[in-house]
Order: C-alpha cells, then structure tokens, then sequence
C-alpha cells in the first residue's frame, strides 16, 4: 500500500499502565484481558487517513519493566512521536512521567520528536489517583498534548494517535520546505537511519532476550 507519509512512534511508561492494549485497540481495534506483558519490545503497522494523505505508523511499544529499561535507548533513535503513557488509577505511574520518562526522552530521542501524554484506563473512573488537572497542568507546562484514554473501551485511542500523527505530519511538512535532504528524510526517516535498520535492531534484541 502506497502512502504520503512514513512516521515511527515510541510508546513509553510504567509496567502494566497499558500501553500494549492501547496499541492493540488501535491496530487491530480488539481488547483482551489477558493481555500478556510485552517482552522487550513489540512492533505493530497501522496506516491512517489523515485529509488526503495516507499516513504509515510504525508503533513500537517497550516494556516498562525496569530491567528492561536499558535496552530502549536505540528504539528513540528516529521517533518521530513519542506517546507517554500512566495509569490514571496508579499515580506512582504518573510520578514515573517527571521522575524517569521524560528524563530518558530529553536524552534520547530527537529534539523535534513530538511528544504526547495519554492517560489510560478512563473506564475506571471511580478508581482515578491522578486528577485531570493536575495531568494537564504537567502537558501546558511540556506543551504537549494530553489525552485520557481506555483502551478497554476505545474511547478517545484513534483521536489520540491521529492528533499525535497531524502534529509530525505538521513538523515533517514544515522541515522539508526548508530542506533539501533526500526522499528517505521526506517519508520521515532521518539520512541513514531507515526501517532496515530498525529491524535490525528488533532481530538483535530478539536474540537478547530469546536467543534465536
């Protein structure tokens, strides 16, 4: 399937806060309840209408598991977007935003990545620890956006990846007409860094973890 725009999108945040549900709401549009923990990294592809163009999304949802942790720093490399995910019923998940997250993002991807926070679990409301506003004074003061999502239920997980997707598409756009680099940077990959490499990448974290 052809398509106007190529974006990759790291998905971050706390074990168990939900980030592979949400991925798999918006790839495949199901929900399971017994999802099992990602290991490592898991990689899925969605293409979306964005106006006239189509838009291919690499989504790479991590592990956030500790002892992982170290491994993620070559999956920054070349995101686009970056989706910050917390539990809305766990703060300590929403404290890992401040304390860790957005550190290893400042360090690690690039500096015009866009960056996104998503609260899941919206369907439990009556179990909220994190209050909407205190969520959305820490995105004013990013200057991010901010969305609460239940990947149970699907509410507000396409509006969420499609905001996140207009945003690169608006700095994509925005870079190439002052740009003179290659067709590769045009579809969204930075010069040298395309998805050969990234899969490459996969294959040797694969290995690490399962060993063939």
């Amino acid at each position: 399937m052809s398509y106007n725009h190529l974006f990759k999108i790291v998905v971050v945040g706390d074990h168990n806060c939900g980030k592979s549900c949400i991925l798999l709401r918006f790839a495949e549009n199901t929900f399971r309840v017994d999802h099992v923990s990602t290991i490592g990294v898991d990689f899925k592809l969605k293409t979306i209408k964005l106006g006239r163009d189509k838009v291919r999304l690499e989504l790479w949802d991590t592990a956030g598991m500790e002892r992982y942790r170290t491994i993620y720093n070559s999956y920054y490399h070349s995101a686009h977007g970056v989706m910050c995910v917390y539990d809305m019923t766990n703060e300590k998940s929403f404290n890992s935003l401040e304390n860790y997250w957005l550190k290893e993002i400042r360090q690690h991807a690039p500096v015009n990545s866009v960056l996104m926070l998503v609260g899941n679990k919206a369907d439990l409301g009556s179990e909220r620890k994190v209050d909407f506003s205190r969520a959305e004074k820490l995105a004013t003061r990013l200057g991010v956006s901010l969305y609460e999502v239940s990947a149970k239920t699907g509410i507000n997980c396409d509006d969420a990846f499609h905001t996140l997707a207009a945003a690169m598409r608006e700095k994509v756009t925005a870079s190439s007409m002052h740009s003179d680099e290659s067709d590769e940077h045009e579809l969204g990959f930075p010069r040298g860094w395309g998805f050969r490499e990234q899969q490459e990448i996969f294959r040797e974290i694969h290995l690490l973890f399962f060993g063939t």
